[in-house]
């Protein structure tokens, strides 16, 4: 009769876990559970980098809510933008515009930051690669207690060298002589 009794207290703690489910984004999450989690967008790389000349340029955007203080505070170099999301937060005074613009905000290798939300964000670029190792990379960048939650690509363009030019400052053709 004894173990009667305890039925219903041990259905009530399995129900905890329903209750209370654990975040998603404690933990580390696998190399290949991140690729798997993110590969469907694979195929619109792909038709992206047909329409280029191959190479994409790839803007990751990271979940970092759950990250440790000091793990944040070694993600923010010199450079980093640390205040941007606060900044859209104040000119917007609602969060989920503010979040849009930041979605939507060019960002650089340095990376900027939407913190003390849930979620709160981290965006930066990364550097010019074939689609196909777009998605692996952000996978690999990602840190324990982070998910990489949305990549944003845009075509790769070659800097392109001015030909000389060939009139002075003041717009005359420029002579050649000869000695």
């Amino acid at each position: 009769m004894r173990l009667w009794a305890l039925a219903p207290l041990s259905l009530a703690l399995g129900g905890c876990s329903l209750l209370f489910p654990e975040d998603p984004r404690l933990g580390y999450e696998a190399y290949d559970d991140c690729l798997s989690r993110v590969s469907g967008e694979l195929l619109e790389f792909r038709k992206a980098a047909s329409e280029s000349d191959g190479l994409l340029v790839p803007t990751y955007t990271y979940d970092i809510t759950k990250v440790g203080f000091e793990a944040k505070r070694a993600l923010i170099v010199e450079g980093s933008d640390e205040t941007l999301g606060a900044r859209l937060k104040r000119e917007t005074n609602r969060v989920r515009t503010a979040y849009q613009r930041f979605n939507t905000s060019p960002t650089d290798e340095t990376g900027v930051f939407f913190l003390g939300n849930d979620p709160a964000l981290y965006r930066v670029r990364g550097g010019a690669q074939f689609a196909d190792t777009i998605l692996p990379t952000g996978c690999a960048r990602q840190m324990t207690d982070a998910r990489l939650v949305r990549v944003d690509i845009e075509p790769f363009q070659r800097a392109t060298r001015a030909a000389p030019s060939t009139e002075t400052p003041d717009g005359e053709p420029l002579n050649e002589t000869t000695n």
